[in-house]
């Protein structure tokens, strides 16, 4: 099984120049004054997004074959797609 780790280089480093630009600090303060009960805004939270019907599936070039780096493949770009189209309020690490 051929597995071509600059892919994941390529895919992590993007994802943490997305985050790095990401305002973290700010939604980890609105998560912990809802958790303190504390008067704020609700947050945003998307979660129940059809993954299956992107075309970010196509886009996978690790072999099903090896699952686990498949789903890794598949968490970073899922990440990278929604720090870029939907970042809500959720936090990134």
């Amino acid at each position: 099984m051929d597995i071509n780790y600059n892919v994941f280089r390529a895919l992590a480093k993007e994802k943490k120049a997305l985050v790095d630009n990401y305002d973290n600090q700010s939604k980890i303060k609105l998560w912990r004054d809802i958790n303190d009960l504390k008067p704020t805004r609700p947050p945003v939270n998307i979660y129940q997004v059809p993954w299956s019907e992107f075309p970010l599936i196509n886009e996978i070039v690790t072999p099903k074959e090896n699952k686990f780096m498949w789903d890794l493949e598949f968490k970073l770009r899922k990440d990278i797609h929604e720090l870029r189209h939907f970042p809500a309020d959720m936090v990134y690490f």
